[in-house]
């Protein structure tokens, strides 16, 4: 016979304490799948920075609340688990690699328009190296008259537009065939839409028909797309990157690699909801 007495009844002190311990795994799980979001670029930096705290602690508090709060906050973070492992173990990254890159082949075009990518005040980054040599190398070819290398400088970054422009003159390389940016007015080309508006401007000024338009390989559909909604006719060329192949890439190398398609896929999405494509 069971004891009254002896019936297990929850009291306050051990809820509060059942409901401190789901805060702390909640809280845990957040900073968890914001890592993982951020380390497959499904996030940017800045709402990476924006919400480090405040995401860990809205799943910490659907966490601590059981039932269908719970499984909302489970499925995106499974969902983040099996991302990451399709990533490490399977050709998933190079399909979606081949899958954003456009390669419109060796033609001719009235200008070669070189896409910015993060420079600061005194260095370029690797993409910027990348999109820069390409574009030089296709304007070496004869591949078109002119070049222009687009950005417009904000919050200390983007100088793309007079760094590339002052490489070639330490190369020894001319510079006369370089056309300025005309992406510095308002609304003043700050992302690919910006730089797309102020291209199709420029190109009606200079009378351009057709450009060819360099960029990272995975940025290329997006890009393309953008730049043709625009109004121009658009040849693309995707500079060489040290992402593919991913054969014989470490785990966190994989991982790395990845991220440029993860964000142009969050891009894609992005512009194809704001009607920029």
């Amino acid at each position: 016979m069971t004891d009254p007495d002896s019936t297990a009844v929850p009291t306050a002190h051990s809820r509060t304490g059942w409901t401190w311990s789901s805060l702390g795994i909640g809280l845990l799980l957040g900073f968890l799948g914001l890592a993982t979001a951020a380390v497959l670029g499904l996030i940017t930096p800045s709402f990476e920075h924006g919400t480090r705290l405040g995401a860990p602690l809205a799943i910490a508090l659907l966490w601590s609340r059981p039932g269908l709060t719970r499984g909302l906050v489970a499925i995106p973070l499974v969902g983040l688990a099996l991302l990451v492992a399709l990533t490490i173990w399977t050709p998933l990254p190079s399909w979606i690699h081949q899958q954003l890159t456009v390669d419109d082949g060796p033609e001719p075009a009235d200008a070669i328009v070189v896409l910015s990518a993060s420079t600061t005040a005194a260095t370029m980054n690797v993409r910027s190296l990348e999109r820069f040599a390409h574009g030089v190398a296709l304007l070496h070819e004869g591949r078109a008259p002119t070049i222009v290398f687009t950005g417009a400088p904000r919050h200390g970054v983007n100088y793309f537009n007079t760094m590339a422009p002052d490489l070639m003159k330490r190369l020894g390389l001319d510079t006369t065939r370089v056309t300025p940016f005309a992406g510095l007015t308002h609304p003043p080309a700050y992302n690919t839409y910006g730089e797309a508006q102020a291209i199709a401007a420029m190109a009606q000024t200079h009378g351009w028909q057709r450009i060819i338009l360099v960029t990272s390989p995975t940025h290329t559909r997006r890009a393309k797309a953008t730049f043709e909604k625009a109004g121009l006719s658009v040849l693309s060329s995707p500079c060489p990157t040290d992402t593919q192949p991913f054969t014989g890439m470490s785990t966190l190398r994989r991982l790395e690699a990845v991220r440029p398609a993860m964000r142009e896929i969050v891009g894609l999405l992005t512009y194809r909801l704001r009607g920029r494509l």
